[in-house]
């Protein structure tokens, strides 16, 4: 059974149909491109239109983490008379390495364009006070929410930093903040461990954090 979103795959769900759409855009574009090159002669992207069609099915796979992913097969077929709804073969320059190379081409995202669709994606899937909080301003944000809730839920830092791909060595010295006023929590686990008792829960402060941990700095 798949987990629910996270509040991550959700911003990256808002953006996925923006980034789609720009990807087919880019594609026409790599293929007015190619077809000057190969063919000898301009030609724009309006009449690459005219000349060829790009077409696909594809399937959105909602991943068991809860991320969705597209897979898909693209086609390429020529354009009759501006007709097109007819199958007809494509230009002599427009075969399977084209098309491959403009989705190449089509496939990177501009630092303009990355900006512009996660500002649209913490529009839908944030509320207004946590767009006004700083709350994933960049996607590089998520990484950082990751590590302080997997530290903060108990898991252990080796296995955090595993997760994190970092050593244990860069997990402790960038998240050590985390590991502040954690005294009493520690004593109480000692104690119960050295009386052969089951350890209590940990209490929760307003913060929403166990008891002696002191929220840190989402920046780091």
């Amino acid at each position: 059974m798949a987990q629910p979103p996270r509040r991550g795959d959700v911003l990256w769900h808002a953006a996925v149909p923006e980034l789609w759409r720009r990807t087919m855009i880019y594609v026409y574009r790599a293929l007015a491109r190619i077809g000057s090159e190969r063919s000898g002669v301009p030609v724009s992207v309006r009449a690459v239109r005219s000349l060829v069609r790009v077409s696909y099915v594809k399937v959105a796979e909602y991943q068991r983490r809860g991320a969705v992913h597209f897979h898909a097969v693209i086609r390429l077929d020529g354009v009759v008379d501006g007709d097109r709804s007819v199958v007809v073969a494509p230009p002599v320059w427009a075969d399977v390495s084209a098309l491959a190379a403009a989705i190449r081409d089509a496939a990177p995202i501009t630092n303009t364009m990355y900006g512009q669709l996660w500002r649209r994606a913490r529009a839908v899937a944030l509320t207004g006070p946590e767009r006004a909080a700083g709350l994933a301003q960049r996607p590089y944000d998520l990484r950082h929410g990751c590590a302080s809730l997997l530290l903060n839920s108990g898991v252990p830092a080796t296995e955090v930093a595993r997760r994190l791909g970092h050593s244990l060595t860069v997990l402790m010295s960038t998240y050590a903040h985390w590991f502040t006023g954690m005294e009493q929590e520690a004593n109480r686990l000692i104690d119960a461990a050295l009386s052969g008792s089951e350890p209590s829960g940990a209490g929760s402060g307003a913060d929403g954090l166990p008891t002696g941990q002191t929220p840190g700095n989402a920046d780091a």
